[in-house]
């Protein structure tokens, strides 16, 4: 175990194998997730990494209200027939 790179009071087992630095829970993101890693298939960080943007991708889906309507209308690019369906 080791210190977090951040928060130097925080033990933490969680440690980034490329960069060799320790991070917290709080802390716990991939430092370069754009960049080859030859470690990504096996790292912690890196899943939590993904875990957390996939949470917060299905966060901000927008779900209508229960027992509200929805209209949605449909218009083909020709100009041609519309159609709306009421939900």
């Amino acid at each position: 175990m080791g210190k977090c790179i951040l928060h130097l009071d925080r033990e933490t087992s969680f440690v980034c194998m490329k960069h060799d630095v320790y991070m917290c829970g709080d802390c716990l993101k991939c430092r370069d997730p754009e960049i080859y890693c030859k470690f990504r298939s096996s790292c912690p960080v890196w899943f939590i990494h993904k875990q957390r943007k996939r949470e917060e991708r299905e966060r901000k889906i927008i779900h209508p209200p229960e027992g509200g309507t929805t209209n949605r209308q449909v218009v083909p690019p020709s100009g041609g027939l519309s159609l709306r369906k009421d939900a």
